[in-house]
């Protein structure tokens, strides 16, 4: 699909009017590097991520510091994010004076330290227990290790031991490294995508070095095309090296070098091999909403589904089973406790493996129902669900709520925004949860009587929604999905000016337009 054409302004490209742009990455696994390749990438990796450690340090702001920021209004607190953006450069001229990093390393751990010092502090707004991000030890000598144990041995008390103990376990193992960025799509001081046009063959041109590196010579580029803009390149250089990719036809060509363009990308590791992950840029004829798709959370179900109209009809309905991951969740959590009886730490991912899939079984249906009928989707707005509770201790946390809880909610979120982008959809709005599984979308009747718990065997089911004044009835959770998106078609009807006024005007409560609503169906 060819690009539309765009508008210069400024100097910079402007889409034309009705295209957005969307951002997908796509992994790309170097192909079996030679061991100097090997020592090259791995060199700039270790040196990038030893400057990032130093740099957040040195920029983190303490506990105090970041409540202040936490409390101040958002114009207040972008000012004082552009200000820490300024001292983050200041500090990163002098951590990046290390001989062997390039102008790309350096780049790329400005942008990367900004990043987590801003993710850290706007996470407080949602969790109370916000802890300083750690970056991982990478334990080349034994001095860690051997003062950690030298720590652990002349401990006083149980605190002090405990700490010791963690230290210990985080120096016998050694750290991950970060991944490292490619923030500029150029030759001296950033990343290449390029392809002979003959062979059909695919690789990456990353500067890693210096020119002053030891590790610099001369690498000649004949006659490949940058994917980029199309260019036919030949260059020499001595700041990094050509690594072949491997790719698939079907999934990397058609579906992203093809309609793509690459923009930035990140070196991994992963094991033995070495990845690269590509950011291609996508632009998209926009679409209009016509419906509303509401998403509800749940237990036994994922999540269940339910497209209305603007008076509130019915369109489609889904619900997404979550009860075989249950089962599982189960017998992975009946395992860690026997071993936890017997005094073993039990370390199992299967739990972190259902939340993916979790995520992605959700995403994939409600963007799959908003493509079919054209959808804004409203999710739950669940920041402040039990923000500033804490668990007593010795109470058990639901197993499956951990499963799919607010975490995994917000990764959902965040995956179904760019799978709505890709296909012109807009991104998903929230709502207030509060009230939507007991509220009566006929009649606008809130009452906790309208779920009611019923025993089955030894639980309790609360899967049936029978409004105590009206006589509706409905599965439960597809009658909350219904009333989230009522909740936004409410809203989007109420005047900003009245929502100044508290309390709202009764001509604009949300029971009065459910009934309304009705009413016009009615009619209808």
């Amino acid at each position: 699909m060819s690009e539309p054409e765009v508008v210069r302004r400024g100097g910079k490209k402007a889409l034309p009017p009705g295209y957005i742009k969307v951002f997908k990455t796509a992994k790309f696994k170097i192909h079996n590097p030679s061991l100097r390749k090997r020592a090259m990438l791995f060199d700039a990796m270790k040196r990038a991520h030893l400057a990032y450690d130093k740099l957040l340090q040195q920029c983190l702001p303490d506990e105090g510091t970041a409540t202040e920021i936490r409390a101040l209004p958002k114009p207040e607190r972008r000012e004082h994010f552009r200000r820490m953006e300024q001292r983050v450069v200041k500090l990163s001229e002098g951590v990046g004076k290390h001989p062997q990093l390039n102008g790309n390393a350096k780049s790329a751990i400005r942008v990367d330290c900004l990043a987590q010092i801003k993710s850290t502090i706007n996470l407080g707004d949602e969790q109370d227990d916000v802890g300083r991000p750690v970056v991982a030890l990478l334990n080349d000598s034994e001095e860690e290790f051997d003062a950690s144990l030298d720590e652990l041995i002349h401990s006083l008390d149980l605190p002090s031991e405990n700490m010791a103990r963690d230290k210990l376990l985080r120096a016998s193992k050694p750290g991950q490294l970060r991944p490292l960025g490619f923030v500029r799509s150029n030759k001296s001081a950033g990343f290449l995508l390029l392809k002979n046009m003959e062979t059909g063959r695919l690789c990456a041109w990353l500067a890693l070095h210096p020119k002053s590196s030891r590790r610099a010579r001369p690498v000649n580029v004949r006659d490949m095309a940058n994917l980029k803009d199309g260019e036919i390149m030949s260059f020499r250089s001595n700041v990094g090296d050509i690594f072949p990719l491997e790719f698939g036809r079907s999934f990397h060509e058609h579906r992203y070098l093809e309609k793509g363009e690459p923009q930035t990308a990140r070196l991994c590791k992963k094991g033995d091999d070495y990845e690269l992950h590509v950011a291609f840029k996508f632009v998209v004829k926009k679409r209009e909403a016509r419906t509303w798709l509401g998403v509800d959370r749940g237990i036994y179900n994922l999540a269940a589904l339910s497209v209305i109209t603007q008076s509130g009809i019915v369109v489609d309905e889904a619900r997404i089973s979550g009860m075989e991951l249950r089962y599982i969740q189960r017998q992975v959590e009946a395992r860690i406790a026997k071993g936890q009886k017997k005094g073993k730490v039990v370390r199992d991912r299967t739990r972190w493996a259902q939340a993916e899939i979790a995520v992605h079984l959700t995403a994939n249906a409600i963007v799959e129902m908003a493509d079919k009928h054209d959808a804004q989707v409203v999710l739950e707005d669940l920041k402040n669900i039990g923000a500033g509770k804490k668990r007593t201790p010795g109470s058990r946390r639901g197993g499956f709520r951990k499963l799919f809880g607010r975490a995994q909610y917000e990764k959902l979120r965040r995956v179904v925004e760019y799978k709505l982008l890709e296909r012109g959809l807009p991104k998903p709005v929230k709502v207030d949860p509060k009230g939507t599984s007991i509220q009566c979308p006929e009649c606008g009747h809130w009452s906790p009587k309208n779920r009611e718990k019923r025993p089955e065997g030894d639980q309790f089911k609360m899967d049936v929604f029978a409004c105590v004044e009206c006589k509706h009835r409905k599965d439960a959770d597809e009658n909350a999905a219904r009333v989230i998106a009522m909740k936004r078609v409410w809203m989007d009807g109420v005047p900003s000016s009245a929502w100044k006024k508290k309390p709202l005007p009764d001509k604009h409560k949300f029971e009065v337009f459910l009934r309304g609503a009705a009413e016009r169906r009615m009619a209808g």
